[in-house]
């Protein structure tokens, strides 16, 4: 903790204590006027009588679910514009009505109050069920008119055991008037001993206060400590996005200097392309006290360093009010080498292709591309044909070499939008979105001639066999396909090698 801020606390302890004290003389003097107004506190004791406002509080909920905006008119609309937020609306609204209801039947009730209440919730539950046909019917396409005639509610007795409650309710107010003064001369015997017991707590108060700031500056030399010691950068700005402090790690990660660091708005360590955007957001997002976590984020995110390079970042951020001041902290994780692993992860060694774990993730991710957007998808297996005999007769290195080539080929004659992955061994597998199953087949045809006329080391040739076979939509997976084109691929081998089979 630096001087300034030290000097800061010790002066809020020192204040903390003159308050302390003054409370104390201030709480004996309002105990003294206090007595002599106590005989004045019978409406205010009836005003917030406790058992009056949660009864007004759950009726309120009541009166609003029977009407405007509640979910008889939502269920209504919904009947009539058939727009299903309008459902959604009534089916909350209904649950809102009747947890008010639950919550009402938990207070004191007379006999004719539950009777009413207990109307008011069939009448609920009878509109839900109405609720549940009205949406089938809608699905079903049928009018305005049959529809209504099939969910309409008679809530006429509802409204009248509504008008009961309410009724009710406000003869209670005089009941509970009375007792409010039955109690008042209770409230003024212990008025007495409660401010006795008030100062005694206060005293003690006073106390916990002095020891709760003093641990306060315990508790901020750690924060100072964690804050410096973070392995992730952190940096604090204030309303308008200028940095107000940044840690070591920050200063590495951005290569400022901190003084240069501070001098800084916190757009300016966003790349160019994003930075208007960037600004709307964190101009949006500092009007709230909320946070957003790394995890939370659903694409990469990039910082730019001092020298204009973008560096590939997750990104922790908070705001929150100081001094009448609103601000907010990142906390910033530098993914490069995260990100290099995980390419590393998905790529062959050999071929510099795709592994299959990335070949899975890319097969997923284009079936519910397809499924979504009912477009066509095809996946081609390849195998190189004899390919032991080049290891034997070759050499394992010469193999690797032709392996590689392959790719290369493979790679050079098909398509940007298309995946070439090394399936395993001497397999290549290659996923064409957009395509349907006539084109694939031309292109595995395609390749499978460009294979065959190749030049391969020490100008040998080698030919290739292809199966083909494309996605069949809601009846296919991933697993039905790879059993397919396997099946496509065996099919091509036994029919003499270098040739396509689809299936």
């Amino acid at each position: 903790m630096d001087i300034k801020n030290r000097f800061t606390l010790k002066l809020k302890l020192l204040g903390a204590v003159i308050l302390g004290l003054i409370c104390i003389a201030a709480v004996a003097l309002f105990g003294l006027k206090l007595w002599q107004q106590a005989k004045y506190s019978e409406d205010i004791l009836v005003q917030f009588s406790t058992p009056e406002i949660k009864r007004s509080h759950f009726l309120q909920d009541l009166i609003y679910g029977f009407g405007y905006g509640g979910f008889i008119h939502n269920f209504k609309n919904y009947v009539l514009r058939k727009d299903v937020n309008y459902y959604y609306k009534a089916i909350d609204k209904a649950q809102i009505t009747l947890d008010a209801i639950d919550a009402y039947l938990k207070l004191d009730l007379n006999d004719d109050q539950i009777t009413n209440i207990n109307l008011l919730r069939d009448t609920v539950v009878l509109y839900q069920e109405k609720l549940s046909i009205a949406h089938q019917l809608i699905s079903n396409n049928l009018d305005i008119e049959q529809i209504d005639l099939k969910v309409r509610v008679d809530d006429t007795h509802a409204i009248q055991a509504l008008g009961n409650i309410i009724a009710q309710t406000r003869s209670s107010v005089a009941s509970t008037k009375q007792k409010a003064e039955e109690n008042l001369q209770e409230f003024e015997n212990l008025l007495v001993y409660f401010f006795t017991i008030i100062i005694g707590l206060l005293v003690l108060c006073f106390g916990y206060l002095v020891f709760t700031l003093s641990l306060l500056i315990s508790k901020y030399n750690e924060i100072e400590a964690l804050f410096n010691a973070s392995p992730y950068a952190i940096i604090n700005a204030n309303e308008k996005g200028l940095i107000i402090r940044a840690n070591k790690k920050a200063c590495e990660l951005f290569d400022y200097q901190l003084s240069s660091l501070k001098k800084l708005c916190i757009d300016e360590l966003v790349p160019d392309r994003y930075r208007a955007t960037h600004h709307k957001k964190r101009t949006e997002f500092i009007q709230s006290d909320q946070h957003l976590a790394m995890q939370n984020r659903k694409s990469q995110l990039f910082a730019k360093n001092k020298h204009g390079q973008n560096i590939p970042v997750s990104i922790s951020v908070a705001s929150y009010w100081q001094n009448n001041e609103k601000r907010s902290i990142a906390i910033i994780k530098d993914d490069s080498k995260e990100i290099k692993l995980r390419s590393e992860s998905r790529t062959d060694t050999l071929t510099q292709v795709g592994n299959r774990i990335a070949c899975n993730e890319k097969l997923e991710s284009n079936i519910a591309h397809s499924e979504r957007y009912s477009t066509e998808l095809s996946i081609i297996l390849i195998d190189i044909d004899h390919f032991k005999n080049v290891n034997d007769k070759y050499g394992h290195l010469t193999g690797d070499q032709v392996l590689i080539q392959v790719a290369q080929l493979l790679k050079a004659h098909i398509r940007e939008s298309d995946s070439l992955f090394r399936w395993g061994g001497e397999e290549f597998l290659i996923i064409t979105p957009n395509t349907g199953q006539q084109q694939a087949a031309e292109l595995a045809e395609k390749l499978r001639r460009l294979t065959q006329v190749h030049s391969f080391h020490d100008e040998f040739n080698i030919t290739i066999s292809l199966g083909i076979t494309s996605y069949l939509h809601a009846r296919d997976t991933s697993k039905s396909l790879f059993h397919r084109i396997d099946k496509a691929l065996y099919q091509a081998k036994n029919s003499g090698r270098n040739t396509c089979c689809t299936l």
